[in-house]
């Protein structure tokens, strides 16, 4: 583990926008909390990746905000 890095772009995008990285693993916590009204309403794209010295492990789930 070197850090993960939390993502976030709107459905009609294609290119997702950084929010926040931490170096800090976390085990069994939050890692980030959005804040959706940087964003705006609809449909969104979160997308979280973990980084290590051989991997990218990316992880997306889609989230609507209010």
């Amino acid at each position: 583990f070197q850090y993960y890095k939390i993502e976030v772009r709107p459905d009609f995008a294609s290119v997702f926008n950084f929010y926040s990285r931490s170096e800090q693993p976390i085990e069994q916590g939050v890692l980030g909390t959005i804040d959706p009204t940087i964003f705006g309403s609809g449909l969104h794209w979160i997308k979280l990746t973990v980084i290590s010295d051989v991997h990218q492990q990316p992880c997306v789930i889609p989230v609507i905000f209010p």
